[in-house]
């Protein structure tokens, strides 16, 4: 059904590149099983391991309305796995957190606390080469960060430095923003998106459409960033990430007050129809045959 990961792989010259050790770091919310699908099918040549990082844990202030966007995130999980959309999805080539499995050979495994002797011990087993965090929810710290010999690459859903933090898009959209984007970049520290910069993906920010569907759109247009920079380290051992420039800005979760300004410009979160337009045009991954 789905491609099985290989020992080796071959560029377009027909040469072998080292195979990597790549830890991905995850959440089960479907933005992080959109990403991880379209990496998992691009970089199945590896060697993959995949951690997510446990249940929600809302915070005390967290309001209803992102309370209850990420429920529905957490559905669209069961919908693409078990549920009516899951035919469609398999036939569009998005993989569930199952199907994962299936193309790296190994069940993924929760990994709630990474900086604690266990979680350090899990990931160290991986012989990790490269760990990529894919809206992972946890703060990596020093040693864990020290354990990939190429060092730990994140994919953030925003367009750094001007838009660190939470929920990027959002806050994009409420600035009037003409584009959107996501940012590869590496981590170096506890600092949150404050690391050099890989590369960018600007998008066009639709604002007739939903905040969940913009957030979608940044990994279809995004992902080969992602891919592209993991195959320059497998050749060269290095992306070659380069400091962030510009005025920063940290955003944090929107109050219920917030979204009220974002519905009152006629905007909205989601409508419930987000999966069915994903799968219009998610783009089915080349290496799958």
């Amino acid at each position: 059904m789905w491609c099985v990961s290989r020992r080796v792989k071959s560029d377009a010259n027909g040469s072998f590149e080292p195979l990597l050790n790549i830890v991905l770091l995850g959440h089960r919310e479907f933005a992080s099983n959109l990403a991880l699908s379209l990496v998992v099918d691009q970089l199945c040549g590896h060697n993959l391991h995949l951690f997510v990082s446990g249940e929600h844990t809302f915070s005390g202030d967290t309001c209803h309305a992102i309370r209850e966007l990420e429920h529905f995130e957490d559905r669209l999980c069961d919908e693409i796995a078990l549920g009516a959309m899951a035919r469609r999805a398999e036939k569009a080539g998005l993989l569930s957190f199952d199907a994962m499995a299936e193309v790296m050979g190994k069940p993924v495994e929760v990994l709630a606390e990474p900086n604690s002797t266990s979680g350090l011990e899990m990931l160290r087993a991986t012989e990790p080469d490269l760990l990529l965090s894919l809206r992972y929810r946890r703060i990596l710290h020093r040693d864990a960060i020290a354990l990939p010999r190429y060092g730990v690459l994140n994919w953030h859903s925003g367009l750094l430095p001007g838009y660190r933090g939470v929920m990027a898009t959002f806050w994009a959209m409420l600035n009037g923003d003409e584009q959107i984007g996501s940012t590869c970049h590496a981590i170096i520290d506890r600092g949150i998106d404050t690391g050099p910069l890989v590369n960018t993906a600007p998008i066009q920010c639709r604002y007739d459409h939903t905040y969940l569907s913009n957030v979608y759109s940044l990994y279809l247009a995004g992902h080969r960033m992602v891919v592209d920079a993991v195959e320059v380290i497998a050749r060269s051992a290095t992306a070659a990430p380069k400091p962030q420039l510009g005025d920063a800005h940290y955003y944090h979760a929107p109050s219920q007050e917030d979204v009220d300004r974002f519905e009152t410009h006629g905007y909205r979160l989601h409508d419930g129809d987000e999966l069915n337009r994903l799968l219009d045009v998610y783009p089915r991954a080349q290496s799958r045959r």
